[in-house]
């Protein structure tokens, strides 16, 4: 008489690795990570280049007043 087949789920234990093997996976995969992948996955803010400060245009023209505020946009863009 001829064994039963057994599925392929059925005829083998799941792979369980160790607490070691996971370790040693874990360093042999972050090993390969650039500094800024390190520094992202810790949740450290990115570093980014300078950037100038801005102007809030709309903050300057309400601190005038609404007659004068193309006037002040216009002497805020004057080098003079």
């Amino acid at each position: 008489m001829k064994a039963k087949a057994l599925k392929p789920s059925e005829s083998r234990q799941p792979y369980e690795p160790s607490e070691r093997e996971i370790r040693n996976q874990c360093e042999r995969i972050q090993a390969q990570w650039t500094a800024r992948e390190r520094n992202r996955r810790a949740g450290r803010s990115q570093q980014s280049g300078w950037v100038p400060p801005s102007l809030d245009w709309m903050s300057l023209a309400d601190s005038v007043g609404e007659g004068d505020a193309a006037a002040a946009i216009r002497a805020a863009d004057s080098p003079w």
